[in-house]
C-alpha cells in the first residue's frame, strides 16, 4: 500500500513538471512577440540613453535636503547659523524667498544667507542672536528650485 501511495506521488510530480514546461517551441524558429498569442504588441522603438545621461546633474529630478545644520539633537547656539545642503545646486533667490523660520510667537527671524558648496548648500545667520528657551520653526517651501528648475517635491520642515 505503502509503495503504491509513493508511485502516485511521484507520477503526480512528475505530471505537474511536464506540464510547467508548457509549449516549447522549435529552436531555429524566430518568434515574434504577440503572434500566435491573440496579445496585441505596441510597436516601440528602444531609446538609449546616455550613462552620463542618467547620472548627471542635469537630471529633471526633485532636490532634497540631505543635512541640516545644527544636526538633529544638537542644540542651535544662541549665536549660531542654520544651514542646509541639498543634494544639487539649487536656484538661490527661490530658496531664499521659499525660506521662512519663526520663532515659538510666530515672529519671521530676519537674516542674511550666504551660498557654498557650489549652491548647494545654504547658511542662514540671523540679523539678532537666537533667545535662550524659544524654539525655531523652518520651512522652505515647495517654491524652492534647483538650477534646472526642478522644485522640492514637498516642503522642507525642521525645528530647532
Amino acid at each position: 500500500m505503502k509503495n503504491i501511495r509513493n508511485i502516485v506521488l511521484y507520477a503526480a510530480i512528475f505530471g505537474l513538471l511536464l506540464a510547467g514546461c508548457g509549449n516549447q517551441t522549435d529552436k531555429n524558429k524566430t518568434v515574434v512577440p504577440g503572434e500566435g498569442t491573440g496579445t496585441p504588441v505596441a510597436e516601440t522603438t528602444p531609446r538609449t540613453m546616455d550613462i552620463n545621461e542618467v547620472f548627471s546633474e542635469n537630471a529633471s529630478i526633485a532636490p532634497v535636503v540631505v543635512q541640516s545644520s545644527p544636526a538633529f539633537g544638537e542644540v542651535l547656539a544662541l549665536d549660531g547659523t542654520i544651514g542646509l545642503t541639498f543634494d544639487q545646486p539649487m536656484n538661490t533667490d527661490s530658496v531664499e524667498s521659499a525660506w521662512q523660520l519663526q520663532d515659538n510667537k510666530g515672529n519671521v527671524v530676519q537674516g542674511s544667507f550666504v551660498w557654498q558648496n557650489d549652491q548647494k548648500t545654504i547658511v542662514f545667520t540671523p540679523q539678532t542672536a537666537f533667545v535662550a528657551g524659544d524654539d525655531y520653526q523652518l520651512t522652505v517651501d515647495e517654491q524652492a528650485q534647483s538650477a534646472q528648475a526642478v522644485a522640492l517635491d514637498k516642503a522642507y520642515e525642521d525645528h530647532f
